[in-house]
């Protein structure tokens, strides 16, 4: 079985982005653990039953203290390989019925326009890392971005007033309206002054970037772990990712009456359901 997921990440690559395929190389991991704790002999069949994600799925949440949205991610990426298998001959079977676990809306995280300029604003001139981080960041605010799109950008992309460029994630043609902010940015991307880094580094950066600049509000965070709520607080910066300038992207585009559906083609986002739910209350 280890075997033919191996065969499968194989075959996903360059398909998919490499965030997808680490997914699934996280997904093997938890069903080796699973395998070593409780000593079963899975095969593939064995992996569609009710019966196992009856086990699977609370091994998940108590021994690998995932949330409830990382479980569901994961069987997502299960489910994913199971549909692979049959197709390739694999196996005969093709029910996944038993394979769920409830979804919690996620947090979402964004800054204001306040603290945009904040960022914008705060003075990073003795360290050029954190300058760079900031500004990879603001391009996120300013073109909706994400991580794998911002750091493959390229001059060819760059069409007038516009971006033009394939996602990286669904493949989705991006049309993107540049703000002034954003083509400054490019321009400094595209000659080498801001370079690109890791998504982990970046994200290290970002967090001492935002206690800088005093995005010092307290925000709570709230995780599901089968179904029970836990809750933290955080000053905002403490939280702050590369995928919060995305997020900020649309908010402030939907505050300054930007239609839904607009904003939904220059992100790229495919499911009208899913963007209202994350974005519209």
């Amino acid at each position: 079985m280890l075997a033919a997921f191996e065969q499968w990440n194989e075959y996903q690559r360059g398909r998919f982005s490499r965030a997808t395929l680490q997914t699934n190389l996280t997904l093997m991991g938890h069903v080796k653990a699973y395998q070593t704790s409780t000593r079963e002999a899975l095969d593939i069949d064995a992996l569609m039953t009710p019966a196992f994600g009856a086990r699977f799925c609370p091994f998940l949440s108590a021994q690998q203290r995932l949330t409830d949205n990382t479980i569901a991610k994961n069987l997502t990426r299960l489910k994913a390989f199971l549909k692979f298998a049959h197709t390739f001959g694999l196996t005969e079977k093709a029910n996944y019925a038993g394979l769920s676990w409830r979804k919690q809306d996620p947090d979402i995280l964004t800054l204001t326009i306040e603290e945009v300029r904040a960022v914008e604003q705060v003075n990073l001139a003795d360290v050029p890392a954190l300058a760079n981080a900031r500004d990879l960041f603001l391009l996120s605010c300013y073109t909706g971005l994400r991580f794998s799109d911002l750091v493959n950008l390229r001059p060819e992309h760059l069409q007038g007033e516009r971006l033009r460029l394939r996602t990286n994630k669904t493949k989705e043609l991006l049309m993107i309206p540049l703000r002034p902010g954003a083509r400054e940015l490019l321009t400094g991307l595209f000659g080498g002054q801001i370079h690109s880094i890791s998504n982990q580094k970046l994200n290290a950066y970002l967090k001492e970037v935002g206690q800088r600049a005093g995005l010092d509000a307290l925000v709570e965070r709230t995780r599901y772990r089968a179904g029970r709520r836990e809750s933290e607080s955080y000053r905002k910066w403490e939280l702050l990712t590369c995928h919060c300038g995305r997020r900020t992207f649309v908010t402030l585009a939907l505050e300054q009456g930007l239609r839904p559906e607009l904003v939904m083609r220059i992100t790229g986002h495919l499911s009208n359901q899913a963007f209202r739910l994350r974005w519209s209350s």
